[in-house]
């Protein structure tokens, strides 16, 4: 399941913006629930930062696969929110909980193209 893009701010024409997609899988299923307590305390987090266009997510409990699509005004807003709490705290905890480590996949967005498509964002995964 994928959440629907949740906007923070008003995309600037012809502006170009930084996206980010990631990609994790738990090592157990009794993870999730930590797992999700973390994601909605980083989705308070989101309401109150610098910088987040907007930003997507995907579910999926039982694969124990999760996934985040975001876009950023700048490398140092994404920088910034990623050294802050609760993300850090969460970055720190749920690494015992991952099957591997974490991908991620960055790139340069025109204003044109947000919100991102996930097939495409996902695909940049495997590059």
């Amino acid at each position: 399941m994928k959440t629907k893009w949740k906007a923070f701010a008003v995309v600037e024409k012809d502006k170009e913006y930084l996206a980010i997609v990631s990609s994790l899988k738990l090592k157990s299923f009794w993870n999730n629930l930590k797992f999700m307590k973390f994601g909605m305390a980083i989705q308070k987090q989101l309401t109150k930062t610098k910088g987040i266009i907007g930003y997507s997510m995907s579910m999926e409990p039982f694969s124990r696969k999760y996934g985040t699509l975001s876009v950023w005004a700048s490398e140092e807003d994404l920088v910034r929110f990623t050294e802050e709490l609760p993300h850090r705290l969460a970055m720190d905890e749920m690494k015992q909980c991952l099957e591997s480590r974490a991908i991620y996949k960055r790139w340069k967005i025109k204003s044109a193209k947000i919100p991102p498509d996930w097939n495409s964002a996902v695909k940049r995964l495997k590059d």
